[in-house]
């Protein structure tokens, strides 16, 4: 075939298959990472810096970006430095520069960064990095919203007041992912059999024991930090637990932290049909489990239509609705 009749945009496509064939078949990237801790005046400062020994696919990936115009890292310059090594007196001074806040987590940002998470604190011999599973991480981020202490915005996930505050008050061993990671790791070694529950067990309570010790109590300031969120205004009763459903700022949820049952008040099925889920609307799936509404709108027409909205618990995950019309 004649790669100069394809299409540019297929053109394209076809380089970038053949690359990562290339890549896929090609000699490692190899490289050494040195890091440095420079101590001077009472400071530590840090340096970091690496050298690469091999391109290897690396060779064909930067050729790649090149024919697309895409930036190449350049290599960093070679250290001169050594262990043990003194410097003498440097000019000093002062600048001015201008910092961005961090970027907002997105829910994919995030669960990347749950991957991620403390592999910095970890050493090569931990089996088990990051926070919970592939399986369970959606789970992990669904649950801290519905607990109040993250929020969605648009398409950012942010920390709410009781977030911000929790944060503070926690022990920095129960924020640590490293402990985490080290409680996933023996949780394998239980299931490889090479060591026992009981052992496992009695490692967490002996940490809960020396933590309450060194922490009697928060105190009275921090406590009424927690309490700026008045509960929500009970509204019915939760269809799968019984519990009470109360209104939050963007929902209305189960009272019960171990359910995630929900009615959102931004949900997008009755936003299509020209409906909002306020207070009234969801007292009434709540108590009849159904709506019978005369004006909704058609999303293709644009025009108003009869039908009866029915409520749909699958008893786990999102609530689902359901269109039934009246029999002519």
């Amino acid at each position: 075939a004649d790669i100069g009749k394809l299409k540019e945009r297929n053109c394209k496509i076809l380089y970038l298959i053949s690359a990562r064939v290339l890549t896929a078949t090609a000699d490692p990237y190899i490289y050494e990472s040195h890091k440095c801790q420079i101590t001077c005046n009472y400071h530590t400062f840090y340096l970091t810096a690496k050298k690469t020994k091999q391109e290897g696919f690396k060779a064909i990936e930067n050729k790649l970006k090149q024919f697309f115009g895409v930036k190449i890292e350049k290599e960093e310059p070679e250290l001169d430095i050594w262990a043990g090594k003194h410097y003498g007196p440097c000019d000093s001074f002062v600048s001015e520069h201008f910092t961005q806040p961090p970027k907002q987590y997105t829910e994919d940002t995030l669960l990347s960064a749950m991957e991620r998470a403390g592999n910095e604190e970890l050493t090569e011999d931990t089996e088990k990095k990051g926070l919970g599973t592939p399986a369970t991480r959606a789970a992990i981020i669904e649950k801290l919203i519905q607990s109040g202490f993250v929020k969605r915005e648009k398409k950012n996930l942010v920390p709410t007041d009781d977030g911000n505050v929790l944060i503070t008050v926690l022990p920095d061993e129960i924020k640590s992912p490293k402990m985490t990671a080290e409680w996933e790791m023996a949780l394998n070694h239980i299931a490889q059999n090479t060591e026992t529950a009981d052992e496992f067990l009695n490692g967490i309570t002996e940490l809960m024991q020396e933590l309450v010790a060194r922490y009697q109590g928060i105190s009275e300031e921090k406590k009424n930090q927690f309490q700026g969120k008045a509960k929500g205004e009970v509204i019915g009763k939760c269809p799968r637990c019984g519990a009470d459903v109360r209104e939050g700022k963007v929902n209305f949820y189960c009272s019960d932290r171990n359910c995630a049952f929900t009615l959102w008040k931004n949900d997008k099925f009755l936003a299509s049909q020209g409906k909002k889920m306020d207070k009234t609307t969801a007292k009434k799936f709540l108590s009849k489990g159904k709506i019978h509404y005369k004006d909704l709108v058609s999303r293709k027409t644009g025009r108003q239509y009869e039908a009866t909205v029915e409520m749909v618990d699958p008893g786990e995950g999102n609530v689902q609705f359901n269109l039934s019309f009246p029999q002519r």
